[in-house]
């Protein structure tokens, strides 16, 4: 099985830092479950149209088939895994680890190429095209790399530059890939341009930003209270910022994940219990859950699937049409 805290398209979100349980199956006559697991994996899940792959901080990595809602593939990467992204053009599926960044092929299940780093890298991203890898890494350094596995190398560093983030924990990219956001919650997120990579902005909020999550080349920072729509001007300069909610369920129940569809049409915010929906300017209460917390929701890249990840059983799968979310169990079968 995978547990952990992350789900999204990639390329999305980076890894939330907390532990759980999560076993990715329902039960069903003559359908084994996943079996039970330890509570101090972490897993990262990232999607490309209707697969989703998974990759735990034991370095188990597990490829799901979300329409027909089966495990298709398994195999093992190497132990602590920080943080991972699919590249689905060229069928790679890239980890962070503690010992560096490495490559791995998809058809034959092995690594393909790696970076070795004296300390651990924490959240990497991809570009749309799947042809540009970024990391972090702790000390603190933003890498950039070029990957063709048509190639030798198939990496090749284009550039790496100095941050402010210690650590970070997330990070986000713009549908058109020229703008990444990077953060390790504080208040501040590091706005980048990626061709050529350098910083262009440092945002700082109020309160610490627990996520961002980029719609086209607009980002959204969701904060413990509130989520904000940051504005720019043509030079991508914050102007302002637009509060989208501002948080009122309880003073204790802090916003943990937000998640926007690729049409704009439905954010979802998800609390420690309650899974939110934004119709027009109203929020409606979409779940309610009493005997599990919530920790990630994320919307797949063509918009057809919501997932929210959580300590239960099994993360919450709806299959989205229009304004109709229907709720879908998950098998286990490999």
């Amino acid at each position: 099985m995978d547990c952990g805290t992350v789900a999204s398209f990639a390329p999305h979100v980076g890894p939330l830092r907390s532990m759980l349980v999560l076993v990715l199956a329902t039960r069903r006559p003559g359908t084994p479950t996943l079996p039970a697991e330890l509570w101090d994996t972490i897993f990262h899940t990232h999607f490309s149209n209707g697969t989703m792959a998974t990759v735990s901080t034991n370095g188990k990595a597990t490829i799901y088939d979300l329409d027909s809602r089966r495990v298709v593939k398994r195999f093992d990467t190497f132990p602590d895994c920080r943080s991972c992204v699919w590249m689905p053009s060229q069928s790679i599926l890239a980890t962070t680890h503690q010992q560096g960044v490495f490559l791995w092929n998809l058809d034959t299940e092995r690594y393909l190429a790696r970076e070795c780093f004296a300390t651990c890298v924490d959240t990497c991203q991809c570009s749309p095209g799947g042809n540009v890898l970024f990391a972090v890494s702790d000390e603190p350094l933003l890498y950039k790399w070029h990957i063709d596995r048509t190639a030798r190398p198939v990496m090749t560093l284009a550039s790496k530059r100095h941050t402010t983030q210690e650590g970070a924990v997330y990070s986000a990219i713009s549908a058109d890939g020229t703008l990444l956001a990077i953060g390790s919650r504080s208040v501040e997120v590091e706005i980048w341009n990626t061709e050529p990579l350098r910083i262009r902005q440092i945002y700082k909020h109020g309160n610490i930003v627990k996520e961002c999550v980029f719609l086209g080349n607009v980002l959204y920072v969701a904060c413990v209270d509130a989520v904000y729509r940051v504005s720019e001007t043509s030079e991508w300069v914050v102007s302002s910022t637009e509060e989208i909610r501002r948080f009122s369920i309880s003073p204790d129940e802090e916003i943990r994940s937000v998640a926007i569809s690729p049409d704009g049409r439905h954010l979802v915010l998800a609390t420690e219990h309650t899974l939110q929906i934004r119709y027009g300017g109203t929020f409606l209460t979409f779940l309610k859950a009493k005997n599990m917390e919530l920790w990630h929701c994320s919307f797949s890249r063509n918009g057809a699937y919501l997932v929210v990840l959580t300590t239960g059983e099994c993360p919450c799968l709806w299959r989205v049409t229009g304004n109709v979310f229907t709720f879908v169990p998950y098998y286990y079968a490999i």
